[in-house]
């Protein structure tokens, strides 16, 4: 009898525990529906204080942390409840958002995958999964879960419209164009569809085709700086720069705090040799955002082709410090540099910025011409002619690299490295290009 009453008690008391965490817990979730996260998170702790063993508090209180930055605090808070509940779908699709911001994509993909064994048909899953392959590049992978997430709903348009840019990424421009077809169907007055359809275009390298396509776009919508920044881009790529300018001078005037667009402007300056007014566009994006890595390289790009080889130099050390082997064209950046460093007679610097943008880019053949150059002025001639070599080797329909490599074959001052036979080869070879003018 007494056992029984004991046991009555217990739960009686447990169920109390329960119930005022679930009340905590509840008054939480207000303060987190007004965006009031802290004091969100101040109501789960005191439902956890309770009962530990609350599931949907840890939860909740994990995306209150991860709405405030406190992401590795929320990945520990989501861990306490999928102990507690290991199929909380919700839990780890929170989860892998806090490792995204992390930038843990490949634990996100791995919550996202075990939400989809629970779930295969969770829709938000599937497009936040492909979203992350996507920006790995793993680009099959992320067209597989938008087609199956288009199998699920084929009429969402948003879904249809993420797998034509990563179709183009991935180089499948039929399907891309296929899938533009059926969103222009749908949505035949949308600007965005004529822009993303010309996007397309341009990655095949069809200019002219896709500048029709953005210009459709702006004459369904010329309030937008989009149509006119994408077709800037299209001119710029296609080597018009006057027309590039125009655009991207449009799309300036209906946001001027574009730095896309104004860095975008500072290139196609460039190109055109007017430095200085490309250098005010990328002061213009620099006093918007001090971190913006283009505008210095632009900047710095201007300045070494106005022999400003110093301002140059420190301008390309900026934008090689803020992502030193990120993934843009950061062998671009150590090239430049390199390039100023021999100009003002550095020529160890030079060297190790070329030879750092050879190991990024194996192929990168200017790269090995210039550090050919700067192994002639050390003297250092046998590593000159291999460098002469690699050139070849990376474009051999280039006259100017077999004139290179004869020269020096022909006149180096080290008669050890010397070889004339391999310069008339060389020479010879120079000349078939050139077809003997």
């Amino acid at each position: 009898m007494l056992a029984s009453l004991l046991i009555a008690s217990n739960a009686s008391r447990l169920l109390a525990q329960e119930s005022k965490s679930a009340e905590y817990t509840a008054r939480g979730d207000g303060y987190a529906d007004e965006e009031e996260f802290e004091l969100a998170i101040t109501e789960y702790d005191r439902a956890l204080s309770v009962d530990p063993k609350n599931a949907r508090a840890w939860n909740n209180r994990g995306f209150a942390c991860h709405q405030v930055g406190r992401d590795e605090e929320a990945v520990e808070n989501y861990g306490e409840a999928l102990r507690l509940r290991p199929r909380y779908i919700q839990a780890l699709n929170n989860r892998a958002q806090s490792w995204e911001a992390l930038s843990q994509n490949q634990k996100a993909i791995d919550d996202y995958t075990e939400v989809l064994r629970l779930n295969p048909i969770d829709l938000a899953a599937l497009t936040n999964r492909a979203e992350l392959h996507a920006k790995l590049d793993n680009h099959a992978a992320a067209i597989e879960d938008y087609s199956a997430a288009l199998d699920i709903n084929p009429e969402d348009n948003l879904v249809l419209y993420m797998r034509v840019e990563v179709c183009k990424d991935a180089g499948q421009f039929a399907q891309a164009l296929e899938d533009c077809d059926e969103l222009n169907r749908r949505c035949p007055d949308l600007d965005l569809i004529y822009v993303l359809r010309g996007k397309v275009l341009s990655s095949q390298g069809r200019y002219e085709a896709a500048i029709l396509e953005f210009t459709k776009a702006i004459d369904l919508n010329s309030s937008s700086d989009y149509g006119w920044r994408t077709r800037g881009l299209a001119h710029l790529d296609n080597r018009n720069y006057e027309a590039a300018i125009e655009d991207f001078t449009h799309a300036i005037e209906i946001d001027p705090q574009n730095t896309a667009v104004l860095c975008a402007r500072g290139n196609a300056l460039v190109k055109k040799c007017e430095y200085e007014k490309a250098i005010d566009d990328f002061n213009m994006v620099l006093e918007l955002d001090p971190e913006e890595k283009s505008a210095w390289r632009g900047r710095g790009a201007a300045n070494h082709l106005l022999e400003r080889y110093h301002a140059a130099i420190a301008d390309l050390t900026r934008a090689i410090e803020s992502d030193p082997r990120g993934a843009d064209n950061p062998d671009y950046d150590y090239y430049v540099r390199g390039c100023s460093y021999f100009k003002v007679g550095r020529l160890e610097n030079a060297i190790a910025d070329y030879t750092t943008a050879i190991e990024i880019d194996p192929a990168y053949e200017w790269a090995y011409r210039r550090r050919a150059e700067a192994y002639e002025e050390t003297g250092d001639y046998r590593a000159a002619v291999a460098d002469k070599e690699s050139a070849v080797a990376v474009n051999d329909q280039s006259e100017s690299n077999w004139n290179g490599l004869a020269w020096l074959l022909a006149t180096c001052p080290d008669a050890s490295v010397r070889d004339g036979r391999r310069a008339v080869e060389a020479a010879t070879k120079a000349c078939e290009l050139t077809e003997w003018k």
